[in-house]
């Protein structure tokens, strides 16, 4: 909690600094942020179960509709409207409070595609009545069906953290995703450590690799004098720095998305195995984005120009080697047996000293940064190849076993 603390008065501080000056006009006139407040202002009715708790009352058992009293349908209800019309208030001061862009093409370009406050009320109409028809039933149980629907999803699940099914410790995740989650959490953790290391270091970094974005982007993008040609340039010229920001709040989200799910999933009191996919989905996008920058970074003809692709497939027989020679240490025992044991480490020192000498001589010939991406690309393979592995076992073997930390 006081790491969740000092991080929460960090993000505060930076918010702080980056409204400053001419940062909360450009807030104002961000899609991105427009999304974030439709989606917040969608779901603050279900926040109820937050305020309930903390005015001490009486907590009914969402599993047993007899204990959902009219007095607790009452208090939930007050709840639910006061949410929803702070949600109202709130959308209407974002939208239909917002001041017009001025005349410079870039916010002209911002604002083009901004939400409205009618455009809002539509949304919510849309997401509330398909809510509401399938919390009710198609309406064969309204009352009974908006209250676990609206209150108890979260309800019940905010009870269940004093109870703390299974009493698991607070690395319990850490745990469950270095069995099974793996190859998204290194991805993600790679990916994450990148994208801070190059926002710090230069602010107006493309996330996108210019060879996969649309023909025109990639010429105003790696020109050295990008300010200049952006306001000379028609069409796609105009909209590049505006498309590059875009790319670069989804990153920053995704990041963000992951950061949050385990600390969030982490501190509360319940933890099962089945929650582990709130902080697998957020890090298979991470990571999904950090292995198409990385195979995009490959430069495939002049690899393959200097044979230098079987470096894909050193990384995995290095691992596999150096496994080999960790198992069969020899212990200095007098027996065949052991004699055995020892001829098989010393073959595999020899085999492993020859991969990294090959592995040396390759990245000499073919560049030390390519060699490492192309590396880096045979350990994703064979990370990928366990997983496969790993999750058949699971579905298929042992799906009945107790010893399986996803089987609860």
């Amino acid at each position: 909690l006081l790491i969740l603390g000092v991080a929460g008065l960090a993000t505060l501080g930076l918010a702080i600094y980056f409204l400053l000056g001419n940062g909360w006009p450009k807030l104002r006139r961000n899609s991105a942020a427009d999304l974030a407040i439709v989606m917040v202002t969608m779901i603050m009715p279900f926040a109820s179960p937050f305020p309930y708790v903390l005015m001490g009352w009486e907590q009914p058992d969402w599993q047993n509709a007899s204990t959902i009293t009219n007095d607790i349908k009452l208090k939930y209800g007050v709840l639910v409207l006061g949410l929803t019309l702070a949600a109202a208030a709130i959308a209407f001061f974002w939208f239909g409070m917002r001041r017009s862009a001025s005349n410079t093409d870039e916010e002209n370009v911002e604002a083009a595609g901004l939400l409205d406050f009618w455009g809002w009320g539509q949304l919510m109409l849309l997401f509330w009545s398909i809510e509401v028809l399938f919390f009710t039933t198609f309406l064969t149980n309204t009352m009974n069906g908006l209250a676990t629907g609206i209150v108890g999803s979260l309800g019940y699940w905010i009870a269940q953290q004093e109870v703390a099914r299974g009493g698991q410790p607070p690395y319990y995740y850490l745990m469950l995703g270095s069995l099974y989650e793996f190859l998204p959490m290194i991805l993600s953790g790679v990916g994450g450590v990148v994208l801070l290391y190059w926002l710090f270091r230069k602010p107006t970094w493309e996330p996108t690799p210019t060879a996969d974005l649309p023909v025109d982007v990639p010429r105003v993008l790696a020109d050295e004098h990008q300010d200049k040609l952006l306001d000379e340039a028609a069409d796609w010229n105009r909209y590049a720095r505006y498309l590059r920001a875009n790319r670069a709040y989804f990153v920053v989200f995704c990041l963000w998305w992951v950061i949050g799910s385990w600390a969030a999933y982490t501190v509360a009191g319940e933890k099962m195995p089945w929650l582990m996919v709130h902080m697998a989905l957020p890090m298979c996008v991470l990571g999904g984005w950090y292995t198409g920058r990385l195979l995009w970074r490959i430069d495939w003809r002049k690899a393959q120009a200097q044979r230098g692709l079987w470096l894909i497939g050193a990384s995995p027989a290095l691992i596999v080697t150096l496994v080999q020679v960790l198992r069969s240490t020899p212990n200095g025992e007098r027996s065949l047996a052991e004699l055995g044991v020892a001829t098989q480490w010393i073959l595999g020192l020899i085999i492993l000293a020859g991969l990294l000498y090959l592995c040396w001589r390759g990245m000499q010939r073919i560049g030390w940064r390519s060699g490492l991406r192309l590396m880096a690309t045979g350990l994703v393979a064979l990370l990928f190849l366990l997983t496969v592995r790993f999750s058949y076992m699971l579905n298929y073997i042992n799906y009945d076993m107790a010893t399986e930390y996803l089987v609860y």
